[in-house]
This record gives structure tokens, C-alpha cells and sequence, in this order.
């Protein structure tokens, strides 16, 4: 199983340039990627900012941008991001019953589980009991998980990544040996035993199948006027 792990891209309005740097230029520029070097992957996991403003504008052009490619797209939210803009450009996306876009599917004996880890007004990961309970319950008669998410689920550190980590002492409650690995924004966690416990300080290394096509840059509250 070959997955492209994709993050920060920071798409702003069509035309509009986030620190300098065109994000929708780099962007293409790594589906090319993808597309020249990697045709026999089963799927592009985008793990968050996948807007610098969170702009309705943007997120169309990211469904302009993924045309072509070999295998399916899947997407999550970052801090970056607005969770009701994305869901009113991509109403069909899957979500949990909290409106949270958590989702989960089944391939070639893994199960794939992309979680939400944002809050309003907040660069910091979140991932509260709601949260915690529809995971477990994915978890549940699983034989072998990886979880993707923007926010690092330990800190690194790095000052500037752990200012952001996910605001939590783990993301589950109950004890599990089924996850292999935690894809986030910056990092591979390979899990070894019960992974996400208070107790468990799993081996952080860098991820080095990533694609960053940007870099990650604060956004300021509240949002500026769209």
C-alpha cells in the first residue's frame, strides 16, 4: 500500500499570494509530483491548512486542483482551516455525528482513520471526549489502524510545532495495540504498544514522504472579513 502524505498547502484566493509565495503554483507543483513519479498509489492524504484564511475561494480551487490524479484524495482540517467553509464547498464529504470531519475506510487490511483535530479561535489541537468516543468506537474489532491528523499528538522540541500540539494527554482512554503509525503535519510516530496512553512516549522521527509544498504561518483572530 503506497499513501502520499500532502500538508500545509495554504491555498488563499486565486491570485493571491500567502508570504511570498504563490501556495496554488506549489501545490500543482506537487500533484505533478504525484503524478509523474508515483502513479501506483492508492491514495493523497492531505493532513490540514488546506487554506491559509479558511476562504470559501480557496476551497473551490482546491477542487479544481485535483483533476487527473491516480487515486483518491482524502482531506482533513488544520488551524488554518474553517470546517463550515470546507463543508459548504464539499457538502458530500464524510463527517461524524457532531459534524466533526472524522471518517474512517478499509484498505488492504488497514484501516484509515482521519481525525479532526480543530477549534475555533485556536491554533491548538483539540480533541475532546466526543471526539475520543467516535475513534474508539472505529478502533473497536480492528486488527490494524494508521490515524492521520494535522496537529502533533506529542510534542517535538521544535518551540514554534509544540506551541501548536494537540491540547491533550492522550487520544484515548482505552489501551489498544491495533494502531501502526500516526501520520501528522510533521512527523511519523511508528507505535510499537498500546500507543496515545499518558504512559506510552512513543519514538517521534520526521516523516520523510511528506509533501509541505508551503510553510505553516500564523493566522491572526478573529479571521479577516471575507
Amino acid at each position: 500500500m503506497k499513501l502520499v502524505h500532502i500538508s500545509d498547502i495554504h491555498l488563499t484566493r486565486p491570485g493571491e499570494r500567502m508570504g511570498g509565495l504563490d501556495p496554488h503554483r506549489r501545490f500543482a507543483q506537487a500533484l505533478d509530483e504525484v503524478r509523474n513519479k508515483h502513479q501506483d498509489a492508492d491514495r493523497i492524504i492531505i493532513t490540514g491548512d488546506l487554506t491559509h484564511w479558511g476562504e470559501p475561494q480557496a476551497y473551490a480551487a482546491l477542487i479544481d486542483a485535483r483533476v487527473d490524479l491516480p487515486c483518491p484524495v482524502r482531506l482533513l482540517m488544520g488551524n488554518h482551516d474553517d470546517r463550515a467553509n470546507f463543508l459548504a464547498v464539499f457538502p458530500d464529504q464524510p463527517r461524524d455525528a457532531n459534524g466533526y470531519v472524522n471518517y474512517a475506510e478499509d484498505l488492504r487490511g488497514t484501516r484509515l482513520i482521519y481525525l479532526d483535530t480543530t477549534a475555533p479561535r485556536t491554533h491548538a489541537g483539540h480533541f475532546g471526549a466526543d471526539r475520543v468516543a467516535w475513534l474508539e468506537k472505529h478502533l473497536e474489532r480492528c486488527k490494524r489502524a494508521r490515524l492521520f491528523m494535522h496537529h502533533n499528538v506529542k510534542t517535538l522540541g521544535q518551540p514554534a510545532e509544540d506551541k501548536i500540539a494537540l491540547v491533550s494527554d492522550a487520544l484515548l482512554t482505552k489501551s489498544t495495540t491495533c494502531i501502526s503509525a500516526i501520520s501528522m503535519r510533521s512527523a511519523l510516530v511508528p507505535i510499537a504498544v498500546s500507543p496515545l496512553l499518558p504512559s506510552v512516549q512513543p519514538a517521534i522521527s520526521p516523516c520523510p514522504t511528506s509533501l509541505r509544498p508551503n510553510c505553516c504561518m500564523a493566522r491572526p483572530w478573529p479571521p479577516r472579513s471575507q
